[in-house]
């Protein structure tokens, strides 16, 4: 009996032939195979609990299937249809779930880890609590989806896209969601410590209380993002964009966001020590209440925010711009603002004690009851602004310069204000107690009723400024220059005013009580009530002054020349002058008792109604003298000086009418 054996032909037309069998069925069933095992599966097929560790079901249309508590370990679903099917509890680690269609899926508590859903599509599906531990979720689509309490440390979420989806509690730890795309989802309490955002869009997002401490989020992007009380501790924030988002109470300490740009946010409280903001811009935003202790600001540009009480001691603001900022109340202690540029801020009652705010610009802004004790402000330029009731004290000031400002009522004690330029400015009522002003210029300055005791304004220059009734007592005024100045009820007691330039000055009813005027120039100025007892004027030049009704006891004066002066009714009491000549000058009415006018000249003078009762007139030249009714009782003449009284009044050259005399004065003048 012969037998029919087949040709290879023939078996190839067999294949063909089932294979074409089992495509028709395909669109019936599919079947799945695990090396061992062949399985028909098809949509609507209930594989719950069942064992399908690698299997492949590439390409399989499982949709409104029951997976549910399968173990598909290790299997391929590639081009899978899962739609509206059940996998809660089902584990699909290492699985290939590429380009898979999982929309209104349930995947309740399922195990993803190290799964593969590249690229694959979750509408509506329900991930709560499952673990996604890194999980390949690269530019997957996640929409309107729940994914609450996830797993999902060290996911590749890189380009993926979720929206209107909820990430709420979920473990995103060491996760990779480079350029991704999140928007109009909620991630509050969500864990992104260490995780990479880098180039993120993140709009309309809940993320209140998340974790994304040392997370990486350099050039992200978020917008409208609500961060309220998240934790940013250490974050990299390099070129981030944050508008309209909401970061308050936010933990920011030591986080990097070198040229962040932060629009129209808020990040009252947050925490931003030591956080780097170098060449940031942040402007419409409010951080009031914000610590940003020792945090770098440098060449940061921050506008229209709103800082009140914000903490920025030992910060560095280093040639920062600062534009209509309120920083009321803030405290800079021991901050770093060289060359700093403040503009139409307010810094009222802040603190700048020990800042540096070396070459710094301010303009227009206040500093109102300002702190800025020991501050160092050498080459500062102040312009147009409020630094009333500020308090300066032992704060350096050399070479500033300092504009149209109000410092009524300001504290410089022991300031250094070397070489300080301060022009039309007014420092009513301020106190310069022991302040350094040397080589100061401060032209037509008002300082009205200030307090420079003990100053050092050696070389000042206060030309034509208001010193009314300021405290300048036991000052050091040498080469000082105080023409046209107004100093009318001035305290200069104890000063040394040696050499200075005080053409024109206003004195009236100065104390000038124990001051030294040596080589001083008193040309025209007015003295009118001033008190000068012990005052000394060596080589001072007095030349049409007015010392009318001055006090001036005890007074010294050696080779001093007092021309067309007017010391009418002066007190010159026991008053000392040797080698002194006076020229035009008016004397009437001056109480000259006990003086000693020896070896001086009078030429031109006006002794009319003077008293010099007991005063020394040895050895003088006189020319021209009116003793109209003066009171010469015991004066002491010697023969020298009789000799010209006699000759002049023999040629009306000396007028004694009604002068009081003595009789032995009579005698020695030969008058009845």
């Amino acid at each position: 009996m012969t037998f029919y054996r087949p040709t290879a032909i023939d078996n190839m037309v067999l294949f063909c032939i089932f294979f074409s069998i089992c495509m028709i069925l395909s669109s019936f069933g599919a079947y799945a195979y695990d090396g061992n095992t062949t399985i028909e599966v098809h949509n609507q097929t209930n594989l719950s609990n069942k064992i399908l560790t690698g299997i492949n079901l590439s390409g399989a249309y499982l949709s409104d299937s029951d997976l549910s508590r399968a173990n598909l370990t290790d299997s391929d679903l590639l081009h899978a249809l899962l739609k509206s099917s059940r996998l809660v509890g089902t584990n699909l680690s290492r699985t290939r779930l590429r380009e898979t269609d999982l929309s209104d899926a349930e995947l309740i508590e399922a195990d993803l880890s190290y799964a593969d859903l590249t690229r694959a599509y979750l509408n509506k599906t329900n991930l709560q609590k499952s673990d996604l531990t890194g999980t390949a979720l690269v530019g997957t689509q996640i929409i309107d989806s729940d994914l609450e309490f996830t797993a999902s440390a060290g996911a590749d979420l890189r380009r993926a896209n979720i929206t209107n989806s909820t990430l709420l509690g979920a473990k995103l730890s060491d996760a990779n969601l480079a350029l991704v795309i999140i928007s109009n989802s909620n991630l509050s309490r969500t864990n992104l410590s260490e995780a990479s955002l880098k180039e993120a869009k993140l709009s309309q997002i809940n993320m209140s209380g998340s974790s994304l401490h040392y997370a990486d989020l350099t050039r992200a992007c978020l917008d409208k993002t609500n961060l309220q009380k998240s934790d940013l501790t250490g974050t990299a924030l390099v070129g981030a964009e944050i508008v309209d988002s909401d970061l308050s109470s936010a933990a920011i300490g030591g986080a990097d966001l070198r040229r962040a740009n932060i629009t129209n946010s808020t990040l009252l409280g947050a925490k931003l020590s030591e956080a780097n903001l170098a060449l940031a811009i942040i402007s419409n935003s409010n951080l009031s209440k914000t610590d940003l202790g020792e945090a770098s600001l440098k060449e940061a540009k921050l506008s229209k925010i709103d800082m009140v009480g914000s903490n920025l001691s030992y910060a560095d603001l280093t040639r920062v711009y600062i534009n209509r900022t309120n920083l009321h109340r803030s405290n800079f202690t021991g901050t770093a603002l060289v060359g700093a540029e403040i503009v139409d801020s307010d810094l009222a009652f802040a603190i700048f004690a020990d800042a540096d705010l070396r070459r710094c610009y301010i303009a227009n802004s206040t500093l109102f009851g300002a702190k800025l004790s020991k501050a160092n402000l050498a080459l500062a330029i102040i312009s147009n602004s409020n630094l009333s009731k500020t308090d300066l004290g032992e704060a350096n000031l050399k070479e500033a310069k300092l504009s149209k400002i109000e410092l009524v009522g300001s504290n410089l004690k022991g300031a250094d204000c070397t070489g300080i330029t301060i022009e039309e400015a007014n420092l009513s009522g301020a106190d310069l107690t022991g302040a350094r002003l040397v080589n100061a210029n401060m032209n037509s300055i008002d300082i009205m009723g200030a307090y420079l005791v003990n100053a050092n304004m050696q070389g000042a220059r206060l030309n034509y400024a208001n010193l009314s009734g300021c405290y300048l007592y036991n000052g050091i005024f040498a080469r000082a220059e105080f023409s046209g100045a107004d100093l009318r009820g001035t305290d200069l007691s104890g000063s040394d005013l040696a050499r200075t330039r005080m053409m024109w000055a206003d004195l009236g009813r100065a104390n000038l009580n124990d001051a030294k005027l040596d080589y001083s120039d008193l040309t025209g100025a007015n003295l009118t009530g001033a008190t000068l007892q012990r005052a000394t004027f060596a080589n001072a030049v007095m030349e049409g002054a007015i010392l009318r009704q001055a006090d001036m006891k005890g007074i010294r004066l050696s080779d001093n020349k007092f021309d067309r002066t007017d010391m009418s009714h002066s007190d010159l009491r026991k008053d000392y002058f040797q080698d002194t000549v006076f020229v035009n000058v008016d004397l009437s009415y001056a109480d000259l008792r006990g003086a000693t006018l020896e070896d001086c000249r009078l030429l031109h003078v006006n002794l009319t109604g003077a008293d010099l009762t007991g005063a020394s007139l040895k050895n003088m030249i006189l020319k021209d003298v009116n003793f109209r009714g003066a009171d010469l009782t015991r004066a002491e003449l010697d023969n020298a000086t009789i000799k010209q009284i006699v000759e002049g009044s023999a040629n009306a050259d000396i007028n004694l009418d009604g002068a009081i005399l003595s009789s032995d004065l009579k005698n020695d003048l030969k008058i009845k």
